[in-house]
């Protein structure tokens, strides 16, 4: 019983380290285009990172 919870908490804890490293990618590729000038976006845009914790522990 303890190994399968493990387990399935080990496999949620990469899921989400998958999800954060594609969300920082997308974040960066948006940030270089700004800094490029490639986007109509005003040079005091605000940008954000919002964190996502697993559903059945919440953020601590």
């Amino acid at each position: 019983m303890k190994n399968k919870n493990l387990k399935s908490l080990l496999q949620t804890v990469a899921n989400q380290q998958e999800e954060n490293a594609a969300e920082f990618e997308n974040l960066g590729q948006e940030l270089a285009a700004k800094l490029k000038g490639g986007s109509e976006a005003a040079v005091d845009d605000e940008i954000t990172i919002n964190f996502s914790c697993p559903q059945n522990t919440g953020c601590k």
